[in-house]
């Protein structure tokens, strides 16, 4: 009997012995397989993406806008780089260059409908459907958005010259500037408390040298009885400050001529000529 025992408490051990040992391996192949899962599919992921620059790329590639042939791919300038936009729960739209643009032109007629239906087609591949629509018969324009890329097509005609500009860029860079625009706008409204703004596009332009920042803060309303302001700031060693409202000045030939307090404001000397050198042309 103590044998036959015996003999059964070694098949015991030996079956969960064998238990064990597979059990272990095959916690050590999930291991070994399941982040390769995982590194797989976050890769096919990130790849699958599309971002600003391969939406543009995309745009330019040879005959993927039929409409586009006979046009000539034309150096690309700050004006046609960048894009108005509106963020869900702002009260103002944005203007935010992007170094991911095209433009094209040829001596043809406008023919922005047959351009951004084509445009249209294309980008539904990358997910982004038409937002915004400016039908303007001088410079029409539509607005794209989708999960994470903003993009916009501009035409316009100049004579016998026709143009289209194709500009995209990641959502991201949008909400950056509407947080930078807030930080600004709470410099002004703490040296100017009784002062009200109304505007509805903010434009902002950043310069630096050495130790010293500047950003010019243009704010233009849909009102055009409202005044559109032109808030300068400064920083030295990142320390901001509000300067002075450049269009503060009286209006001479269709122009805003700056004051002379702002002038004063502008030749803080602790700036030097910096911020003079900022000024609009």
């Amino acid at each position: 009997m103590g044998g036959f025992f015996e003999s059964k408490l070694r098949v015991a051990v030996t079956v969960l012995l064998g238990l064990v040992v597979v059990a272990g391996l095959t916690i050590l192949a999930l291991k070994v397989i399941l982040p390769q899962l995982h590194h797989t599919s976050a890769t096919v992921s990130l790849t699958s993406q599309p971002t600003a620059q391969s939406v543009v790329a995309n745009f330019q590639r040879a005959g993927a806008i039929p409409a586009l042939t006979g046009f000539t791919m034309q150096p690309v300038s700050t004006s046609m780089s960048g894009l108005v936009y509106r963020e869900q729960g702002q009260t103002y739209d944005v203007y935010v260059t992007s170094p991911d643009a095209a433009a094209y032109s040829a001596k043809k007629s406008l023919d922005f409908t047959t351009i951004s239906s084509q445009v249209t087609a294309l980008l539904k591949s990358d997910g982004l459907a038409v937002a915004r629509t400016d039908l303007s018969p001088v410079t029409p324009a539509v607005t794209y958005a989708g999960d994470t890329i903003v993009c916009r097509l501009g035409g316009s005609q100049a004579g016998q010259t026709a143009s289209y500009q194709f500009v995209c860029l990641a959502k991201d860079s949008i909400t950056a500037e509407y947080t930078a625009i807030a930080k600004l706008l709470a410099l002004y409204k703490k040296a100017m408390p009784g002062d009200t703004l109304n505007f509805t596009l903010a434009n902002r332009t950043y310069a630096k040298e050495g130790n010293k920042q500047s950003a010019l803060l243009s704010l233009t309303s849909a009102d055009n009885h409202t005044k559109p302001r032109m808030l300068m700031f400064g920083a030295v060693d990142n320390s901001w400050e509000y300067i002075t409202d450049i269009n503060s000045g009286t209006v001479n030939q269709g122009k805003y001529m700056i004051s002379n307090a702002a002038l004063q404001a502008l030749h803080n000397p602790k700036y030097g000529d910096f911020l003079l050198k900022q000024l609009p042309q």
